[in-house]
Formats: structure tokens, C-alpha cells, sequence
């Protein structure tokens, strides 16, 4: 409103409106927005042909590799395939010469046959056929073995009869080296001769496949033929005799075999009447026969007394037998308490007498207090090594705890008696005042073997004993939790005084 009027040209001007302003186009040249849409396809056009160029390298690569991996399959194929048909020209080559050899074989062997047989053929023999062994010829063989021999007296008295076989020779000497107990326990087919044996048979073993060579020389083949022992049967005539030469005419062949015959029945009888004649003749006190014919005629008495000598021993055992399974009976404690103990007594398992009773009997270190005594019953067990055993527990009540015991075993079979060796048992009412020894009988009742192994090895008394915790035990070698606590709860039963056994 202020300013100056413009007069009838400005109000034309004024009401003409503003005309607008066009930018202008320059030929040839792009606009901004034109050239950054062309760069950017540009790029990615050429990042698109970086890429397919990648995919085409990997591309190459890969067929690159399978071809070379294919090549090497090829390669092995072959190398395999070449060698297999070496291995078969080689093995064809040895086929090849094994059967040139064998021809080569075949014709010299023939040529060797052939060659005999002229060689035969000139000396005008053509040569005897070897002998097939026929049925007859097997069972004279067994009718030899089977043939008694006389024996020498030695070997007659060990098997009980003058003359054996040879088979049941070594099946009576076996059985009675079974018998004996002479068969190894290691090996059940090899015998451990005695001393009688050894020197009879000048060794000391021998197995099953051995015995017949031992006996052969307490085989007495040149007596086989005297008058009294058995004769060898005559052979049946014609089919069995050998023809001595063809030019012998059949009459004087028969003829001869019929002489032979009569000679060998002649023998027989001859033979046959000696052994009767010697067999009414009164028995002659020394000689082979005679021996044997005693050593035959006393076997089964002495097998019955034998029999009835061990019969009578089981039913009355001597004071040896008794004696010897005391000597040999285990004790061992296994509970100590204030007023009682408990032993466990193992005896071998052999044949014990009917009549055995086993008494134990504990007798004090103090002459005034008298000596207790208790029954104990056996029963069939096994040992701590797995053998079985007769085992048997005895428990002997109302000891003195302030005094020490000497325990024992009576074994009672009829009239014998002995007695077993002694365990101690120390006194229970001061355990601290026990000894090294006293202290390990007391740590074996435990059934702990590591702590009677220490208490052994470092001579612990009872005052150690006393003193001992858990992680004493734990360093002596106690790793299992429950036998520390059950030490423990010994050792603590000491020390209140009820020694906890």
C-alpha cells in the first residue's frame, strides 16, 4: 500500500501471470539422475560377469578334478587288471612245468619198472607178488599177541600171575600203578614209579604208550617152548603150507604135508604129557614157574587181606593214624571275647575213622583255675585255598579275661588218642599290656589280613594298638571304609574294655 501507483501499463503488467521458467536442454549432454541410473548398470552389469565368471572357474575346476580323480580309478583298474594277468601267466608257467615234471616222473618210473622187469626176466624169475593180509593172517597175529608169556619173578610178583599177555600185562600194570597212586596229578597219563618200580624197571616215568616197552624185557620168550607152557597150535594141512617147488607132483606134496603133520602132533602130545607129569610132581622151591605159580596162587589172598586190613583200620584206627591226623589238624582264632573264645579246626580230606570225636580243651597259664573243655563236630567244607576239607567250629565258654590260655584239640578214635598243636590265647582285661605277638593273634581274629600284615611287619603292641585312628589305618593300607570302621569298633571295645570280639 505504500508504494507508488504504477500507472494503466503496470496494471497490465499486474494482472499478467508469471510466466515460467524452463531449463534449458544443451544437445549431447545427460542429466545427473540419467548418469547415475546408467553407472549403477553398468556395475552391476559387471558384477553379474565377475560372478559367472567365478561359477565357470569353480566349474572348470571341479570337472579338472573329477577327470584327474577318474584317471587314478582308471590307473588302479588297470594296475589291478595287469596284475591279475601276470599272476595268471605265472601261475600257468609252474602248471605248466609241475606237469612236465610229472611226465617227466611218470616216464622215468616206467622206464625204471620196465627196466626190472627185464632184469627179471633174464634171470628167469618173474618175481613174487607181495602177500595181501588177509582175514587168517590178522588173527594169527592177534592169536601171538594174545599168547601168554611167562614172566620173570619180579614182574610176577607186582601183577599176581606167571604168565600174562602182553596186552593184559600192561593193563594189570596200569591199574596197579592206578591203585598205588602213582599216576602224575598233572598229567593222568604219565606214571611216577615208586622206588620197587624204578629199580625194577631202571626209570622213573613212563607213560601209557611206554609200558609195553618196559616190560619187554621181563617177557621170558625162550621158556614160551619148554614142556608145561602152552604150544603153538599146529597149522591146518595144504591150504596153509607153502609149496616148496612147482616140480613136486601132488602125491609126494601131500604125502609131505601129511608127515609134518604127524611130527607136530607127535611134539604136542610129548609136550603135553611133561606138563602133566610136572604138574603131579611135588612144586620145586625155587625157579620161574614155581614162583610165579605161588605169586598167582597167593594174589587173592593177599587182595583180601589187604581188603580186610583196611576194613579192620577204618573200624580201629592204630594210635599212628590218629597221630598223623593230629599232627596234620589247622586251629585258628576266630572270636575273642571276655569269657569265651572260638576256634575253627580243619582236618585233610581222607578216609577218617567211624569212631572220631574231636574235644577242645583250653588250659589257664594260672595253675589255680581249672582247664574247660568243649565237644566239636565236623562237617565237609571248603578251605581258604578251595580244597575241600573237614571243617569244624568249637566255642569254649567261662575263660578268666585276666588270665592267658593254652587251647587245644583232642582227637579220640577207640582206644588211640592224641592231641593237636596249641593256640594261645592271651588275657583280655589289659589289653594295652599286650605283646607284639599277643597283639597280631588278636588282629588275626579279625579276619583282616592287611592289618596282620602291618601289625607284623612294624611290631605294634597293645598300647600302639590302643592309640591307632582312622587315618592309621587308612595309611597302613586299610582302603575299604567298612573294615576301618570295623577295626574301629574293636579297638574302641579295648579301650572300654570289653575287648568287642
Amino acid at each position: 500500500s505504500l508504494a507508488p501507483p504504477l500507472g494503466a501499463a503496470g496494471a497490465m503488467l499486474k494482472r499478467q501471470p508469471p510466466t515460467p521458467l524452463k531449463a534449458e536442454r544443451r544437445p549431447g549432454v545427460k542429466s545427473e539422475l540419467v548418469v547415475k541410473r546408467e553407472l549403477g548398470a553398468a556395475k552391476l552389469e559387471a558384477k553379474r560377469e565377475e560372478e559367472e565368471k567365478k561359477v565357470a572357474t569353480k566349474l572348470e575346476c571341479k570337472a579338472e578334478r573329477v577327470k584327474a580323480e577318474g584317471s587314478a580309478v582308471a590307473a588302479l583298474l588297470q594296475r589291478g587288471l595287469d596284475l591279475r594277468s601276470l599272476a595268471a601267466k605265472r601261475e600257468g608257467r609252474v602248471k605248466a612245468e609241475m606237469r612236465i615234471k610229472a611226465e617227466k616222473g611218470v616216464k622215468a618210473e616206467k622206464g625204471v619198472k620196465r627196466e626190472q622187469k627185464k632184469a627179471r626176466r633174464k634171470r628167469g624169475s618173474a618175481g613174487k607178488p607181495r602177500r595181501k593180509a588177509t582175514a587168517a593172517r590178522r588173527q594169527a597175529s592177534r592169536e601171538v599177541m594174545n599168547r601168554e608169556v611167562p614172566l620173570s619173578n619180579e614182574l610176577a610178583s607186582v601183577l599176581g600171575a606167571p604168565s600174562l599177555s602182553r596186552p593184559e600185562a600192561v593193563k594189570r600194570l596200569w591199574a596197579h600203578c592206578r591203585e598205588e597212586g602213582m599216576l602224575n596229578p598233572e598229567d593222568r597219563r604219565e606214571i611216577v614209579f615208586n622206588e620197587r618200580l624204578a629199580s625194577l624197571f631202571g626209570r622213573a616215568t613212563a607213560r601209557m604208550t611206554d609200558l609195553l616197552g618196559v616190560l619187554m624185557p621181563h617177557f621170558d620168550f625162550a621158556s614160551q617152548a619148554q614142556p608145561g607152557i602152552a604150544v603153538k597150535r599146529p597149522p591146518e594141512p595144504a591150504s596153509k603150507c607153502e609149496v616148496p617147488s612147482k616140480r613136486l607132483c601132488k602125491a609126494e606134496e601131500l604125502l609131505r604135508i601129511k608127515r609134518d603133520f604127524a611130527a607136530k602132533l607127535e611134539r604136542s602130545a610129548a609136550a603135553a604129557s611133561a606138563s602133566r607129569a610136572k604138574a603131579e610132581a611135588p612144586a620145586p622151591t625155587s625157579g620161574v614157574t614155581a614162583k610165579a605159580e605161588t605169586a598167582k596162587a597167593e594174589a587173592p589172598k593177599a587182595e583180601t587181606a589187604k581188603a580186610e586190613t583196611v576194613k579192620a583200620e577204618r573200624a580201629m584206627p592204630s594210635p599212628a593214624v590218629v597221630e598223623d591226623l593230629a599232627r596234620e589238624a589247622m586251629l585258628r582264632l576266630t572270636r575273642m571275647d571276655l569269657d569265651a573264645v572260638t576256634l575253627e579246626v580243619s582236618l585233610p580230606l581222607v578216609a577218617l575213622p567211624a569212631d572220631l570225636s574231636l574235644e577242645a580243651a583250653a588250659s589257664p597259664a594260672r595253675p589255680e583255675l581249672p582247664a574247660l573243655r568243649a565237644p566239636c563236630r565236623l562237617v565237609i567244607g571248603e578251605g581258604d585255598d578251595g580244597a575241600m576239607c573237614s571243617r569244624g567250629e568249637v566255642a569254649i565258654a567261662g575263660i578268666e579275661a585276666s588270665a592267658a590260655y593254652r587251647v587245644a584239640v583232642a582227637l579220640r578214635a577207640g582206644a588211640a588218642e592224641a592231641w593237636s598243636f596249641e593256640v594261645g590265647v592271651p588275657q583280655r582285661a589289659e589289653p594295652g599290656r599286650w605283646s607284639a605277638s599277643e597283639t597280631q593273634l588278636w588282629c588275626s581274629a579279625l579276619q583282616v589280613p592287611e592289618l596282620v600284615r602291618k601289625v607284623r611287619e612294624y611290631a605294634i603292641d597293645g598300647a600302639t594298638l590302643l592309640a591307632l585312628g582312622d587315618e592309621d589305618l587308612a595309611a597302613m593300607g586299610l582302603a575299604a571304609p567298612f573294615l576301618r570302621r570295623r577295626v574301629l569298633e574293636r579297638i574302641q571295645a579295648l579301650r572300654s574294655g570289653g575287648v568287642g570280639q
